[in-house]
């Protein structure tokens, strides 16, 4: 009789166990996901291209207020729209795919250590990654970077999966859940997936030796895989735009790798401040325990774990390898590091847990949830000035309708279209200097087209520096402007062309390109 009622209880402590960290992993990540406003300039590029797309159709290519925007594929706008889809054009709705995309990774990491450390172990991994802090951003954030963790992650679980497989048809279907993976990967974020999958290949290689694993058939099937769905997009949009090509490889091989055109950190000494941050900061809390294993003297056992687990030397490649070439590339940014996470939360609840050191694990879990909640709470009720729904209420505050005409003239206010302003442009008084693959126009070059296209006259918003360049542009052209200030950081001019007697258009401004149209890059 006995037996049966410590079944019970034992059933009763694990849903009771399943809940709490099921309930932990959903609450950090959903709440207050859709409470913060969306924050210029990357938010508000990808939701202004969403809504380009909602409202009229070109799912294929990404645009950019009506320029081609090639920078990034199609993937995260798709992402975003099947948010939008289901919980409508709002905040929750754009952010919940990477919501969706934070659980589904830790529920990975989760699989991942599961086969070492237990069902417990494996939860608690799950547990880990969802309340480390890095990817409790990116998942708050819009960007490609909490979707490529995705992929990432999954394709380093079907190939640890993979490499244990007994049977034959286990084998291929991990190896074609591998190249799936992969492929996603590409599709989202290019050759840089390819950089997370260089443990794969190097571990593989040290296994069986690298001629055995050219010989294994499922291998090249996962190449041909990952290739072939990888770059269908790119290469569609090759077909259809002339140059796209060129540019996809400028862009995202040698303005990655060795190129400084894209201004993003290329500096020598910057990887070691910007990777250290993301390792180090974005990883909080479960960095700290590596400290405390230093500090309890348990370094030399963690290094004999490291020399005798097969696992552990596979997470510490995952973790190194990418950090090593991400170094070297030209291009770097804190969030590149994003997918190196999840193979160094797991290796640190891995090292931990066979240590025996003693860690409070539910305490530890519950105390970082709370803090990154009131990290999103904070960051939902600090005011900003990167904020469009501020943006848009200021500017709907000073008499601003949601058909004005609105150029948005040396700055970046994309979100000012998901708030519900359908005229917006974007334009520049001197020539763009990033590598956009359509460029904006000058806006004396359209002043033509933008007066004919705005009869109630054009609000310009910019800073002050630019708007006084605008202001000599505009007045050598016979119109007049009426400014007033917006922010710390606008300020508003309403542009009317001069007219005749007969209410007629008496200026000529130069150009007659449509409003906001593009200077092609090639």
């Amino acid at each position: 009789m006995g037996q049966p009622e410590k079944t019970n209880l034992e059933e009763a402590r694990g849903w009771k166990g399943r809940f709490f960290y099921v309930s932990l992993i959903l609450g950090v990540t959903f709440a207050f996901q859709g409470s913060r406003g969306i924050w210029e300039p990357d938010e508000g590029r990808y939701v202004n291209a969403v809504v380009e797309m909602l409202a009229h159709g070109g799912w294929l290519v990404p645009k950019l207020h009506g320029l081609a925007y090639l920078d990034k594929s199609a993937a995260v706008y798709w992402a975003i729209a099947s948010g939008v889809e289901v919980f409508g054009l709002n905040e929750w709705g754009v952010r919940f795919a990477h919501g969706l995309a934070l659980v589904a990774t830790a529920l990975l990491v989760g699989a991942w250590v599961r086969p070492t450390l237990g069902s417990r172990g494996g939860r608690i991994a799950a547990a880990a990654y969802a309340t480390a802090l890095f990817p409790v951003v990116a998942a708050n954030a819009i960007t490609p970077d909490a979707l490529l963790a995705l992929w990432t992650t999954a394709g380093f679980v079907a190939y640890w999966y993979y490499r244990s497989a007994q049977q034959l048809r286990a084998r291929y279907g991990w190896a074609l859940a591998l190249g799936l993976a992969l492929a996603l990967g590409i599709f989202t974020k290019g050759t840089a997936a390819l950089i997370f999958a260089a443990p794969i290949v190097l571990h593989l290689a040290w296994e069986l030796g690298p001629w055995r694993m050219l010989r294994r058939l499922e291998l090249w099937l996962v190449a041909a895989l990952a290739l072939g769905l990888g770059c269908l997009w790119y290469l569609a949009v090759g077909r259809q735009i002339p140059g796209a090509l060129e540019y996809f490889f400028d862009n995202q091989v040698a303005g990655r790798l060795w190129k400084t055109t894209y201004q993003r950190n290329s500096e020598w000494w910057k990887p070691l401040k910007i990777y250290g941050i993301a390792v180090v900061l974005g990883s909080l809390p479960w960095s700290l325990l590596w400290f405390r294993l230093a500090l309890e003297r348990r370094s030399s056992r963690w290094r004999e774990l490291l020399a005798g687990d097969t696992l552990s030397r596979f997470l510490l490649l995952a973790s190194c390898l990418p950090l090593v070439v991400l170094s070297i590339a030209k291009s770097r940014l804190e969030l590149y590091a994003l997918p190196v996470l999840a193979p160094i939360v797991a290796l640190t609840v891995v090292t931990v847990w066979r240590s025996g050191m003693t860690v409070r694990w539910r305490r530890w879990l519950l105390l970082s949830a709370l803090a990154l909640i009131g990290l999103k709470a904070t960051a939902a009720a600090l005011p900003t000035e990167r904020d469009s729904r501020r943006l848009a209420g200021e500017l709907t505050a000073l008499g601003v309708g949601s058909d004005a005409c609105i150029d948005v003239l040396d700055d970046k206010a994309h979100g000012l279209a998901f708030y519900g302003f359908r005229n917006v442009s974007w334009h520049t008084t001197a020539p763009e200097t990033y590598p956009y693959f359509e460029a904006p126009s000058l806006l004396v070059d359209d002043l033509g087209s933008l007066a004919q296209s705005c009869p109630g006259g054009l609000f310009i918003l910019s800073r002050a520096q630019h708007l006084e360049i605008a202001a000599q542009d505009l007045a050598a052209r016979d119109w007049s402007c009426a400014r007033q200030r917006v922010n710390d950081r606008f300020d508003l001019a309403h542009c009317r062309p001069a007219r005749d007697s007969a209410g007629l258009t008496r200026g000529t401004p130069v150009g007659d390109s449509p409003a906001g149209s593009a200077t092609q890059r090639r």
